[in-house]
């Protein structure tokens, strides 16, 4: 993959993350608590037909969740999107 592919790619990502901080971060403090990230975390996986249990939120937002806050910021959403992003190509 090019050098401009990859930024524009990252540019997308930033727009996604954007995007989804705008409609579930509801407290607007640049974070998506674990009731926010549930939520997210649902709709997300409704879209492409499944669903997650109750007891895999709290799995998935510790394994998101690097500095162990609780809480997904920004950028500990972008790293597992790039990783996504970038292990699929």
């Amino acid at each position: 993959m090019s050098k401009k592919k990859d930024n524009e790619e990252m540019d997308e990502i930033d727009e996604a993350i954007e995007a989804i901080f705008k409609v579930y971060d509801e407290d607007k403090n640049g974070t998506l608590d674990a009731d926010e990230a549930k939520v997210f975390f649902d709709e997300l996986f409704a879209l492409v037909g499944d669903s997650i249990p109750p007891d895999a939120h709290p799995v998935i937002i510790e394994q998101i969740d690097a500095n162990g806050d609780g809480q997904l910021s920004k950028d500990e959403l972008k790293v597992i999107m790039t990783e996504a992003l970038f292990k699929n190509m």
